[in-house]
């Protein structure tokens, strides 16, 4: 099994609605393929953080499906859905075939090919705008549409916020030892409400607050579904548009 391409499909999966991981075996029953099959190493503790990394989105990729259930429209897009001036967006020769939009907010640059060692480095096409790399925080200024180096070490998918963006997070990152067996122990943590400001200093988003495990709440519409504005005034504001609150 190539470890290191297994590890790379398997970051792509990060941002996939539904993610599942299959086994193959031999005649002695012996794990050849998949997560199980990784040895002790770097490329399994990329493997464990990759894994953990899915989870801290599971709240924005739920806003994101139920308000495609709810109203139509996709999850997963072309770059130039979003960007539709930037030309080279549309060019897989530019480095923007591998790459993609999730929830209209975050774009995934995934690597899906096999690198050398040796190999750092891998390019990925971004419109114009300030993004922001949700692993380290760092931002890639664009100053025009054009192709950026990214880091091909990082332990997870590189995905950073597009320009003018809000989207909720929950950090199941920063301790390792702690233990999510369902959907509902996840949503149980805190949310932190990431924002990046575009050009004129403004951002939107939108959250949807469930258990994570009753369709019932959808049913009764005892969630609570949010638009989430910041203005250059710097203060974030939550309409609830839909949904219940509890008494």
């Amino acid at each position: 099994m190539d470890e290191e391409l297994c590890l790379r499909w398997i970051q792509l999966q990060t941002f996939f609605p539904l993610a599942r991981h299959s086994q193959n075996f031999n005649k002695n029953d012996a794990y050849l393929t998949g997560p199980l099959g990784f040895k002790q190493g770097p490329g399994l503790n990329s493997l464990k953080r990759t894994m953990r990394d899915r989870l801290q989105y599971l709240r924005f990729m739920y806003t994101c499906l139920f308000e495609a259930s709810e109203w139509g429209g996709s999850c997963i897009d072309p770059v130039y859905f979003h960007f539709t001036k930037d030309l080279r967006a549309m060019d897989q020769d530019f480095g923007a075939n591998d790459t993609f939009m999730f929830g209209g907010a975050v774009k995934v640059s995934p690597i899906l090919q096999s690198m050398t060692a040796d190999q750092k480095t891998f390019k990925s096409h971004f419109p114009q705008g300030r993004w922001l790399n949700l692993a380290n925080w760092k931002v890639v200024d664009q100053k025009a549409d054009g192709e950026v180096d990214l880091d091909a070490t990082q332990e997870t998918v590189n995905a950073h916020l597009a320009p003018g963006s809000i989207i909720p997070m929950q950090d199941t990152m920063s301790n390792m030892t702690a233990t999510y067996f369902t959907t509902e122990d996840v949503m149980k943590l805190p949310i932190t409400i990431v924002v990046n400001r575009d050009e004129v200093a403004a951002a939107k988003g939108t959250l949807l607050l469930d258990d994570g495990i009753s369709r019932s709440e959808l049913i009764n519409k005892t969630y609570e579904y949010y638009q989430i504005e910041h203005k250059a005034t710097k203060t974030i504001q939550f309409n609830m548009i839909q949904g219940l609150r509890d008494a």
